[in-house]
Formats: C-alpha cells, sequence, structure tokens
C-alpha cells in the first residue's frame, strides 16, 4: 500500500469551514471517482501556531492506494503536484503543493475492544 500524505494550513476561523468542504465534498467526490486502487483516506487536524506567529489548523489528509498506478489514476501523470478544489483554496491560508507518498512497510492492528 501507498499512502499520498498532504497538508494544509487555515485560519483557526476557518477550520471548521475547511474541514465540512473536505470531509462533506472533496474527499466523498474522490470515492464516487470509483478509482480502481484506492483503498481509504484518513483526514486530521491541529491547532497550531504559525510561523508568522498567529493562530493556525494544520489539516492533514492522507489517502491510501494499492499502487502508485492507482495514484496516476486520481491524480494523472504528475502525480505529486497537489490537486486544489478551488472551493478548497478559497478557506486554505497556505497547503503543500506536493503530496508525498509512503510505501507501507508494517501495520498491526490491536483488534476489537475485550
Amino acid at each position: 500500500m501507498i499512502c499520498r500524505h498532504w497538508r494544509g494550513w487555515t485560519t483557526r476561523e476557518q477550520a471548521d469551514a475547511y474541514q465540512t468542504l473536505l470531509t462533506g465534498t472533496v474527499l466523498p467526490e474522490i470515492f464516487a471517482r470509483g478509482i480502481n486502487g484506492l483503498i481509504r483516506y484518513q483526514a486530521m487536524a491541529r491547532d497550531m501556531i504559525g510561523e508568522d506567529g498567529s493562530p493556525e489548523t494544520e489539516h492533514v489528509v492522507e489517502i491510501w492506494f494499492t499502487s502508485i498506478d492507482a495514484i496516476k489514476a486520481f491524480a494523472g501523470d504528475d502525480y505529486e503536484a497537489a490537486h486544489m478544489p478551488d472551493a478548497a483554496v478559497a478557506v486554505l491560508k497556505r497547503w503543500d503543493a506536493s503530496a508525498l507518498h509512503y510505501r507501507l512497510l508494517d501495520m498491526q492492528d490491536k483488534g476489537p475492544a475485550a
């Protein structure tokens, strides 16, 4: 498996709007495309102080695929480039221009709670 890892930052005031857009529209639309090899996504956020000293929220999106070919089916041949819908650009303060891709080497689940 390969994890596509990307980050974007909002002001604290725009954090909820971006999270709603991301989990309510952007990610469901990606899944609706029926891309062969797309497994799952994770969306995470944390409040922090930005490089300019102002409060902001970092958003991390990880989308899991079976292969680089599956990622290319999602993102095209320039698969490392970030793909930014206009609505996301409108609420983000800044973002990574490229996504990082990591091969999964090992994963272990604890299993159901006893």
